[in-house]
C-alpha cells in the first residue's frame, strides 16, 4: 500500500466529485432551481470524501467522463459535480490532494475532509451548504422533479 500524500489544495483548484443518477443521490433544489447531491451523494468515510482535481486530469489528457466511468460503480450511471476547493474551506473542511492507486486516475484524487466529529446538526448543514456550491459538469439528470417544482 502507497505512502498517503496530504497536500493541501490551492483554493482556486477546482475538484470533480462523481455522484449517482439516482433519487437518493441526488434532490431537487427549489431556490437554485437544479438539482443538487443529496447528502447520499457527498456521503463522507473516515478518510473523507474522493474527488479528483481537475487540472491534474487535464494535464494528462482526462477529464469527467474518467471521473464518471471509475469505481466499484461503473456500471451505474452517475454524473459528476465541479466545485473549487474554496467552497470546501468556505463550510469548514478542508481538501488534500490525496493520490492513490486505486484507479488509473488515482494520480489525481483529493480527499475533503471534515474537522473531527462534527455535530449531527452541523454536519448536514455544512454538506448541504457545500452541496449547493456544486455545479453540474457532465451528464444530464432525468429525474422526475417533484410537484410544484
Amino acid at each position: 500500500m502507497p505512502v498517503e500524500v496530504r497536500v493541501g489544495i490551492e483554493p482556486e483548484h477546482c475538484l470533480l466529485r462523481r455522484v449517482l443518477h439516482r433519487s437518493d443521490y441526488l434532490v431537487w433544489h427549489d431556490d437554485f432551481d437544479r438539482w443538487v447531491p443529496s447528502l447520499a451523494g457527498i456521503q463522507f468515510d473516515p478518510d473523507g470524501m474522493s474527488a479528483f482535481l481537475r487540472h491534474q486530469l487535464e494535464e494528462r489528457d482526462h477529464g469527467a467522463e474518467d471521473v464518471r466511468s471509475l469505481g466499484g460503480t461503473s456500471d451505474k450511471p452517475a454524473v459528476v459535480y465541479e466545485f473549487p476547493a474554496s467552497n470546501v474551506t468556505d463550510v469548514g473542511f478542508s481538501t488534500h490532494h490525496s493520490p492513490n492507486e486505486d484507479t488509473p486516475i488515482g494520480y489525481a484524487h483529493a480527499s475533503v475532509v471534515k474537522p473531527g466529529a462534527l455535530p449531527r446538526k452541523e454536519d448536514r448543514a455544512a454538506r448541504t451548504a457545500l452541496a449547493t456550491t456544486m455545479n453540474l459538469l457532465l451528464g444530464e439528470i432525468d429525474l422526475a422533479k417533484p410537484d410544484g417544482a
